[in-house]
């Protein structure tokens, strides 16, 4: 039961933060004269879509001063792994990257 209270613990300002952050640049957006369907509103669609991210970041780094790799999952390198008998099976994959 304590492990479902520490994350209850994050889970709620990360809710919080993340509507208020959101909102907060909607109303910016409009309040500075941005229009929808504009290439403006596409930039800020596309940022708003990282405000989630850069909330939990910031409640794990900046307010709970814990580390970010292991608890969020986060990975800076492709991890690949096939297991297979022969190169056979290995040639019926699809290609995982296509070089020009």
């Amino acid at each position: 039961m304590k492990k479902m209270k520490t994350n209850m613990k994050k889970i709620v300002p990360f809710i919080g933060l993340t509507f208020f952050f959101c909102w907060l640049m909607v109303a910016l957006f409009f309040a500075f004269g941005g229009k929808r369907d504009t290439p403006a509103s596409f930039g800020m669609t596309t940022i708003y879509m990282f405000m989630p991210m850069a909330v939990a970041i910031i409640i794990q780094k900046l307010i709970y001063k814990e580390p970010l790799k292991k608890p969020l999952g986060i990975f800076f390198l492709p991890r690949f792994s096939v297991t297979c008998d022969s190169k056979q099976n290995l040639s019926s994959l699809p290609p995982l990257f296509t070089v020009r």
